[in-house]
């Protein structure tokens, strides 16, 4: 295989734009994936520094089109992904004041496979990483890892490819790896 065995994971959607402290312009790339009442998580794109969480007290989908070429085609060039390609821009309305900037990144963690458990299994002969883990409270227990190309099991958020949240909460025990990192 060429890629991760397993990849536990939830979307980064954009700031693109913040109109006050308490309204921001968020483009969700796959689609609008939360609701009012959503609890969202905010980071800083430069270092993943932690701005805060807020609800979603109301949204209104932004549909015109220069707005929308902004949000997804002309991202400055230390943001470009190529995996912002489309998607919709919503004003979202917190309930709370909140510090963060253009370009942070916005998770819903209730969203990213949380509480995902891996128990028993094997995994064994691929190119990369046994298990790649961007979700909150994942456990992944008695499994065995055997020439991986990577990390029998990693947890890292992938910016570039807008996955994560950053996970917390993890549990990694009783695993047996062998000869990975190829």
């Amino acid at each position: 295989l060429g890629d991760d065995f397993v990849n536990i994971h939830g979307y980064f959607s954009l700031v693109q734009a913040v109109e006050n402290p308490s309204t921001v312009q968020i483009a969700f790339p796959y689609g609008l994936s939360c609701a009012v009442g959503s609890e969202l998580a905010f980071h800083r794109f430069t270092d993943m520094r932690f701005d805060g969480k807020a609800r979603i007290a109301r949204l209104e989908e932004i549909t015109d089109t220069n707005s929308l070429e902004n949000a997804f085609t002309n991202l400055p060039r230390e943001a470009h992904t190529p995996y912002l390609p489309y998607g919709t821009l919503y004003r979202v309305t917190l309930d709370r004041p909140l510090a963060t900037t253009r370009l942070a990144f916005v998770s819903e963690e209730d969203l990213a496979g949380a509480g995902a458990v891996l128990r028993s299994n094997y995994f064994h002969d691929n190119n990369r990483w046994g298990v790649l883990v961007k979700s909150p409270g994942t456990r992944i227990e008695g499994n065995r890892f055997e020439r991986t190309g990577g990390p029998g099991v990693a947890v890292i958020p992938e910016q570039r490819w807008l996955e994560g949240p950053l996970a917390r909460g993890i549990a990694i025990r009783g695993n047996t790896l062998i000869e990975n990192c190829r």
